[in-house]
């Protein structure tokens, strides 16, 4: 059983600003959050969890088939944020503002794994960058705070020209992500 899920990666330029905005936010808390490594932020689309290795050659083919159904897109990042909110912050984000052409693709994702019998997700799809998962709700009252002060943050535009299936190994320093999928959108 391997670990995946399926995403877009982002350029290395936007991780630095989110990368400096979480050293940042790290001076103001002791521990209360488990920062990700920028190295491995990414546009989540699915997240599949377990799965047979050979599930891989099928996965590949739907993401293909997906792919070739959706144009590239742009992704502005902009704003700070926390789910389900920053009175009770749970995961701190940077949001991204999308087109339609993610949503439409999001769906295609969706349909394919239906279509192969993998569970997807009820909620709406809501497309961000996790910064960091809470820990510990004690001592985070100046990172709400900042992160609050944040909503308007230009941090950059990118096209999204391609999604992964990524292998998530959890490691005591943190998740390692390997491309296991690469399809390119249809440009635009």
């Amino acid at each position: 059983m391997i670990r995946t899920f399926i995403a877009a990666p982002i350029p290395e330029e936007i991780r630095k600003k989110l990368k400096d905005i979480q050293t940042e936010l790290r001076k103001h808390e002791n521990g209360a959050v488990r920062w990700t490594n920028p190295e491995g932020i990414h546009l989540t689309f699915h997240f599949l969890g377990e799965i047979e290795e050979s599930g891989v050659k099928d996965l590949g083919e739907m993401l293909k088939e997906a792919a070739s159904a959706c144009r590239s897109f742009s992704c502005r990042v902009r704003g700070l944020g926390a789910f389900p909110n920053l009175q009770r912050p749970r995961v701190f984000w940077a949001g991204l503002e999308i087109g339609n052409e993610a949503g439409k693709l999001h769906q295609a994702l969706k349909a394919g794994l239906v279509r192969l019998r993998y569970p997807v997700e009820s909620r709406a799809f809501s497309p961000h960058l996790t910064l960091g998962r809470v820990k510990s709700p004690s001592g985070l009252a100046t990172v709400i705070r900042q992160v609050g002060e944040r909503k308007e943050t230009e941090l950059g535009e990118f096209g999204a020209r391609e999604i992964i299936l990524f292998k998530s190994d959890l490691r005591p320093g943190g998740s390692v992500y390997t491309p296991l999928v690469t399809q390119e959108l249809t440009r635009s």
